[in-house]
C-alpha cells in the first residue's frame, strides 16, 4: 500500500479518485497521472461518475513518486503473473489492486489505513487527512495558491484559501519578507574605526567574515 499512501501525500487526490485511476491515465515518462473518474460508495456497492469540470485535471509527479509508482507497477505484474489461469483472478487495468488484480474497494482503504495507524502507534489521522497534508507543505515551500487548487480539484481558489487559513499568514508574511529583501535601503551609521580587510583573507573574489554589532544609542 505504500505507493498509495505516497500518492496521496505528495499528489492529493481524493479517495474515489485513485480508485478509479486507470494505468493509461499515469505516464511514468513524462511523469504525470491525468485524473478524470472517480468511484463513489452507496450502501457497500461502488459506482463509477464522471467528476465536476474543475476535477478533471492533470497531476505533476516527481521524479522520486514517478519511481514509487514503478516499482509498484512492477510488483502488481509480477502479481498478476503468478495468478495467471487462476479463475479468482479480475481483469482490470485499475492502478491499484488486490494480488488477484480486483479493484480495492474505497472502504477497504480507509479501514487498512486506520487500522495501519493503529498499529504504528501514531496518533489518529483520517485518510482524508492525507490530502491535506499534501496541500500544507506545498504552500509553506511557496507554492502559489492557485497550483495547489489545481492539484486537489477545487473548484475555486477562495476555497483553497479558506480550507487552509493556518498556513496562509505564514505563507504572507514570508512573502512580505522576500519583497522586503529586494528593496535597497540605507542605514545611517558613524564610522569609528574602518575595517581594514587583508588580501590574503580573499580566496578568489571571496571572503568570510565573522562581526558582532550591537546598538546601544543613537546610531552608536
Amino acid at each position: 500500500m505504500y505507493s498509495l499512501w505516497y500518492t496521496f501525500v505528495f499528489s492529493g487526490p481524493r479517495r474515489g479518485e485513485t480508485r478509479a485511476l486507470p494505468w493509461p491515465e499515469v505516464s511514468l515518462d513524462a511523469l504525470w497521472l491525468h485524473i478524470s473518474a472517480q468511484m463513489v460508495e452507496v450502501a457497500y456497492r461502488q459506482y463509477g461518475e464522471a467528476p465536476k469540470a474543475e476535477s478533471v485535471r492533470t497531476n505533476w509527479l516527481s521524479l522520486d513518486h514517478g519511481e514509487v509508482l514503478s516499482r509498484w507497477q512492477d510488483q502488481e505484474t509480477k502479481e498478476l503473473n503468478e495468478w495467471a489461469g487462476v479463475e479468482a483472478r479480475v481483469e482490470s487495468d485499475r492502478a491499484w489492486t488486490h494480488e488477484n488484480g480486483e479493484p480495492l474497494h474505497p472502504d477497504w482503504v480507509s479501514r487498512r489505513f486506520k487500522r495501519l495507524g493503529e498499529l504504528s502507534g501514531l496518533p489518529p489521522v483520517r485518510l482524508h487527512d492525507l490530502r491535506h497534508i499534501s496541500a500544507t507543505p506545498a504552500l509553506l515551500g511557496k507554492v502559489d495558491v492557485k497550483v495547489v487548487q489545481e492539484r486537489l480539484g477545487h473548484s475555486s481558489r477562495q476555497i483553497t484559501s479558506d480550507t487552509y487559513t493556518s498556513v496562509l499568514p505564514e505563507m504572507m508574511r514570508t512573502e512580505a519578507e522576500s519583497t522586503l529583501s529586494v528593496v535597497p535601503r540605507e542605514v545611517a551609521y558613524d564610522v569609528h574605526q574602518k575595517l581594514e580587510i587583508s588580501p590574503n583573507a580573499f580566496r578568489g573574489n571571496v571572503a568570510v567574515l565573522f562581526a558582532h554589532g550591537a546598538r546601544y544609542t543613537g546610531n552608536t
